[in-house]
């Protein structure tokens, strides 16, 4: 929701609280490794094997059941702790107050693992990194992360991920916030030479300043060109082109989890953004027309994460109209949804529909059941 230009009152306090953060979040990361605080390894507490995890089920055919899922609650712990949780049986109906996690699995490698219920369970490297980065050192935290809150091993006969499937609009709905987890160190590479690597830092302070000159000093789209054509900025402009490659913009099954989000926060290495403040930037570059200069200065950057980019821009412009018509209580057909989200990929192909169907308003709920198994199995 972009404010009216020319209210300087209500947006320089802001723009220098931005200020500050960014300062401030960059001292408190710096002394952090220096003093090996936020980045020491977990720390083996116990040499005894532990038995694997086993996934109790859930529904079973019990019509009272259909509503229950899962969360994950991380018990506080020092940096040196194993990640140590327990598991949460909730009800969409009455759901306790929870975080749910939205990103992109990476490498499906399950190469880490973490204690829950006294039980070892291998995640991948990106969920415990997530896991990790949410435990507190002085509170218990209740997250819902699909990775581990969903038995994905569930095949014929085990309806888990068939009943979560359709549940994943209220789950994120229902959630006091939604965290993005971006991940930092994506970069891509042709012919041997390596694109710049995305630095989060310009990111956060190229988006104050759009916001800044649009808001505050209430530019128009030809002083932005001429601030732009006369200004290099090209460090600034290579971050953003990074930042929105990012394969988290370009997942499908983020697309509700950013539309039905109460409040939708991201983050992006050390930093993170509120999402109406990322939506504010795209709507100032959209408006004012800086497309166009938003570019890399590297050449090899231009072939190899132009598609990347744009199709990471197109979706948030889709994310941003979607989450603006569901304010308003607009009907969506699933031909719509589909339409206006047809760049975003997924893994498993059929993942284009069920991501979606939560979105939908005609009878397409009704009549697509989310199947997984080699077999058929009634809703």
């Amino acid at each position: 929701d972009l404010k009216v230009p020319g209210k300087p009152l209500e947006t320089i306090p802001r723009y220098m609280l931005q200020k500050v953060t960014f300062r401030l979040n960059r001292y408190v990361r710096y002394w952090g490794k220096k003093l090996g605080i936020l980045t020491q390894k977990d720390a083996v507490v116990s040499s005894r094997q532990r038995f694997p995890y086993q996934y109790m089920p859930m529904y079973n055919g019990i019509p009272g059941h259909k509503r229950d899922f899962r969360l994950l609650k991380i018990l506080k712990g020092a940096s040196t702790d194993a990640v140590t949780c327990s598991t949460v049986i909730a009800s969409l109906d009455y759901p306790p107050a929870y975080e749910a996690i939205s990103y992109v699995w990476g490498d499906p490698s399950k190469e880490r693992s973490i204690v829950v219920d006294y039980l070892d369970l291998e995640v991948t490297k990106c969920a415990y990194d997530i896991i990790h980065r949410r435990r507190s050192p002085w509170q218990d935290r209740l997250i819902w992360i699909d990775q581990v809150c969903i038995n994905q091993e569930a095949g014929d006969g085990n309806l888990e991920k068939q009943y979560q499937a359709q549940m994943m609009k209220e789950i994120y709905q229902g959630a006091t916030r939604v965290l993005a987890f971006l991940r930092h160190h994506e970069h891509f590479v042709e012919a041997n030479k390596p694109t710049p690597q995305p630095d989060a830092y310009l990111v956060q302070s190229h988006f104050a300043e759009l916001f800044y000159r649009h808001d505050v000093l209430g530019h128009d789209p030809a002083t932005f060109k001429a601030i732009y054509q006369h200004e290099s900025k090209a460090a600034q402009w290579d971050a953003l082109v990074a930042f929105f490659a990012n394969p988290w913009f370009r997942r499908v099954w983020i697309v509700q989890e950013a539309v039905f989000a109460r409040e939708l926060i991201v983050f992006y290495g050390d930093i993170c953004l509120d999402w109406k403040y990322v939506a504010q930037a795209v709507n100032v570059m959209y408006d004012q027309n800086l497309l166009q200069r938003f570019q890399s200065s590297d050449p090899y950057v231009q072939s190899t994460l132009r598609a990347e980019y744009n199709m990471g821009l197109h979706n948030v412009d889709s994310m941003l109209e979607l989450r603006g018509d569901v304010r308003y209580d607009l009907s969506f057909t699933l031909e719509h949804v589909l339409g206006a989200c047809m760049h975003a990929g997924s893994t498993d192909p059929r993942d284009k529909i069920y991501a979606l169907l939560g979105m939908t308003t005609d009878q397409s709920r009704d009549l697509i059941c989310p199947e997984y198994g080699s077999e058929v199995t009634a809703c």
